[in-house]
């Protein structure tokens, strides 16, 4: 307030300075003299005036001025709590890694920029044994630890995600298909080397599967996962089976690369390769099965 009066003040006297030049200047032309009434109406007038049509026009400002200070004060706020919501709304609150929807959104998103990786599906075993045997908190802490292990493996193009229950996704950009299985087992040996402590004192060893699916150029986000879906289930059947000396190579929890997710990104309408893999399973599963087929795609011969 001090301010205003002050402005107004000030105001008052600039306009009898300019009132008294204009009269000094053009009164003596027009044959007058600035004297007497005349004097004292060209000082008070512009001081009657001025002053407060200034204080108004100023007191208006000042509330104009604060007004829009607590708008833009209160935008900002509205957009740190959008972007705050937002976020929490992307983010798994128990992991801190994104949750399946904000997942699937950001691997749709780099399908659509033709971005290429490794996708890779991931499930703590045994998890419900564990909740059942030493509580939820163990449980909850086993899924805190897993989510950080994968949190590490984010970058700009690089995310991780909660699919749900104790299964995660990581995808990994531009790496070359031949690394995938170095990758999986890297997490794995992390995974396995987290020791928990349970209310009663014991120490809890968790492991995981995990399944992944080689993604090309404009790959189907739904279908990939589904891929590396099954990809994990086989990497569970093969760690409780142990069915071949390619997957007895690898400890309790193994990961498979299967080439059938390579080959459905890369050659499409080629049904003898799925029949092939069936009889593989098949003859794994210890029945018997023959496959007589061809297909003249280069691509598709190459992945052999």
């Amino acid at each position: 307030m001090r301010r205003i009066v002050e402005k107004s003040i000030l105001t008052g006297l600039l306009s009898v300075l300019a009132s008294l030049v204009l009269s000094f200047s053009i009164v003596p032309l027009l044959g007058g003299q600035v004297a007497g009434a005349g004097l004292f109406m060209t000082i008070f007038c512009p001081l009657a005036i001025s002053i407060p049509a200034s204080a108004l026009h100023f007191t208006q400002s000042e509330r104009v001025r604060r007004a829009e200070a607590a708008t833009k004060e209160a935008l900002n706020e509205l957009a740190d709590a959008y972007h705050t919501l937002f976020l929490q709304s992307r983010t798994d609150g128990l992991t801190g890694i994104l949750t399946r929807s904000a997942f699937m959104e950001d691997l749709a998103m780099t399908s659509q920029q033709g971005g290429v990786g490794a996708l890779l599906f991931l499930d703590l075993d045994h998890f419900k044994a564990i909740n059942d045997r030493y509580g939820h908190a163990t449980g909850d802490e086993a899924l805190r630890r897993a989510g950080r292990i994968l949190a590490r493996y984010q970058s700009q193009s690089d995310f991780a995600g909660r699919l749900g229950g104790e299964e995660f996704g990581l995808f990994q950009s531009n790496l070359p298909f031949n690394q995938m299985r170095d990758r999986c087992e890297e997490i794995r040996e992390e995974i396995a080397d987290i020791v928990l402590k349970a209310p009663s004192g014991a120490q809890v060893r968790i492991s995981t599967s995990i399944g992944a699916c080689y993604c090309q150029p404009g790959f189907d986000p739904s279908g990939s996962l589904k891929a590396a879906d099954q990809n994990l289930y086989q990497a569970k059947l093969s760690a409780e089976t142990g069915l071949s000396d390619r997957i007895r190579r690898l400890p309790q929890t193994s990961c498979q690369a299967e080439e059938r997710s390579l080959l459905t990104s890369r050659c499409f309408g080629c049904d003898h390769h799925f029949r092939l893999l069936v009889a593989l399973a098949t003859l794994l599963m210890g029945g018997e099965a023959s496959v007589t087929a061809s297909c003249d795609n280069d691509d598709c011969l190459k992945v052999f």
